[in-house]
């Protein structure tokens, strides 16, 4: 994600935060980790508002996605790639 993007993002939600209109959906901004092998971040998201003691009330109404991608395979996308090599 790029930085200006995020700035964006955190420029709507500080927004809505202070100007609080009738009827706001349940916002989070979750910035979550090891997204590009495993997804343990994301896959541990939905644990917060699934939990009866959860700082989240109740699962948020809406989610945005900022991949820039669309999620298409693209030339030079940042990544992973694991291997074990063995030599003698």
């Amino acid at each position: 994600m790029t930085a200006s993007l995020m700035a964006a993002m955190l420029a709507a939600f500080t927004r809505l935060a202070d100007e609080r209109p009738a009827n706001r959906p349940t916002l989070i901004v979750a910035c979550t980790v090891n997204e590009e092998f495993g997804f343990t971040g994301a896959k541990a998201l939905p644990k917060l508002w699934e939990s009866p003691d959860s700082i989240i009330p109740r699962r948020p109404d809406a989610a945005i996605v900022a991949e820039p991608t669309e999620l298409n395979v693209v030339v030079a996308h940042k990544g992973v790639v694991r291997w074990r090599c063995h030599t003698r």
